[in-house]
């Protein structure tokens, strides 16, 4: 785990005995973010919502799945499976070395797993808006190097569904007779179903509501993020992290 992880007493003592349980090889745990300031309020839960919102996480338990979910915040892994995939020497150049481990331990025959862990780790990630693209560029850039197509959809109808609902407000006061019309009241349904899946998210895991109000500009970040992440991917930039550079090789999965 990163250094400055903060562990809830018994946390290893209920990780050990959760792989047991399950027969699991390696388990990560998705932490609990602390932040601080607007930017991170916006963005930093919008991890929460893709963890419960879109991420197929109940793949990486699947032996036939190539899905394998890692945690720089938490990765417990047994010694024989550690061992077996020639312990860190493997992982000792990639900057994403979370990842990496849980993909190879999978793609050695282990059993794999991601879980919710918020309340056992807690950690404040990044801080303020700068940290958080350097951030996440670095993380995306190998995933959108190997899904364009899941990335292209993401960027486009991805953008149109979480957005254009939005819009209704707008239209409720510019017009609001067409805007309760069959074709108004759907977009208004949609809406929503938005604002109550993030806050649903937002009350599990204890953030404040008020920034699902901001999704389109979170949303708008993260597109931004993305869209940086292709050009390391593709382009001819390297991947800069807290005063290093890195070249697209280092820091592949």
């Amino acid at each position: 785990m990163d250094a400055d992880v903060r562990l809830a007493p018994g946390a290893l003592r209920d990780a050990v005995a959760f792989c047991q349980a399950q027969g699991l090889d390696h388990l990560a745990l998705f932490p609990g973010f602390e932040r601080h300031g607007f930017w991170e309020e916006v963005l930093m839960p919008l991890l929460g919502t893709v963890f419960y919102m879109y991420f197929p996480s109940f793949l990486a338990r699947r032996p036939r799945s190539r899905a394998a979910f890692g945690s720089g915040a938490f990765n417990l892994v047994r010694a024989e499976a550690y061992r077996a995939i020639g312990g860190h020497r493997l992982l000792a150049r990639s900057v994403i070395d979370d990842v990496r481990l849980a993909i190879e331990v999978k793609a050695a025959g282990f059993r794999s797993a991601i879980a919710l862990g918020d309340r056992l780790v807690r950690l404040r990630m990044y801080r303020g808006r700068r940290e958080i693209v350097e951030g996440f560029t670095k993380n995306l850039h190998s995933a959108v190097a190997r899904m364009p197509l899941f990335t292209l959809f993401n960027l486009t109808v991805g953008t149109l569904l979480n957005t254009v609902p939005f819009a209704w407000p707008l239209w409720a006061v510019a017009a609001p007779a067409s805007a309760f019309a069959p074709a108004g009241l759907t977009l208004a349904a949609a809406l929503v179903l938005l604002l109550g899946c993030r806050a649903a998210v937002q009350l599990r895991l204890g953030y404040p509501l008020w920034p699902i109000f901001f999704h389109p500009l979170a949303l708008g970040m993260g597109n931004w993020i993305v869209v940086r992440s292709l050009g390391v991917a593709h382009g001819s930039e390297v991947v800069r992290w807290r005063g290093r550079e890195y070249t697209r090789d280092e820091t592949s999965f």
